[in-house]
């Protein structure tokens, strides 16, 4: 599955975005040149790079500032780059319920860790993307919040 991401995300030549999509689901994944954008279009989450910078970062940024105003970084230890002999790229995504961020080599650089979902049967799993920037890990079948990011 992780493989196949990489893939996807290697081949994905434009800068795409979910659209008027604020969340990220179970089975859904981020890589670079993607981004979700909050429902009301004050914020976008997406991957990253700083100045002149070759190492990406996944954070959450005014969409309608210029230039780039980031709010809110996950991986702020650990930067991730792109170039690799494999040509793979870093993803975001859900494991066990968690939001994780892959690096190239599929190690886990950045998690949301929330003991409630370290469960394999947990499938409704979503990350949603407030207009108030805060990125909310929820349980989409019964709505409750329970990690703000």
């Amino acid at each position: 599955l992780i493989l196949f991401l990489h893939f996807l995300c290697f081949n994905l030549n434009t800068n795409l975005s979910f659209g008027s999509e604020d969340n990220i689901s179970i089975n859904e994944f981020l890589c670079i040149r993607q981004a979700i954008v909050s429902s009301g279009g004050n914020f976008e989450l997406g991957f990253f790079k700083p100045g002149n910078s070759l190492n990406y970062y996944i954070g959450i940024w005014y969409k309608k500032i210029y230039p780039q105003t980031v709010v809110w970084v996950a991986n702020r230890e650990k930067s991730v780059d792109i170039l690799d002999s494999n040509m793979s790229l870093p993803v975001l995504t859900f494991i066990q319920g968690n939001l994780v961020l892959l690096d190239k080599n599929q190690n886990s650089i950045w998690s949301s860790t929330h003991d409630h979902y370290n469960d394999t049967r947990n499938n409704s799993a979503i990350a949603l993307l407030g207009d108030d920037d805060n990125l909310i890990l929820s349980d989409a079948s019964n709505t409750s919040t329970l990690l703000v990011l």
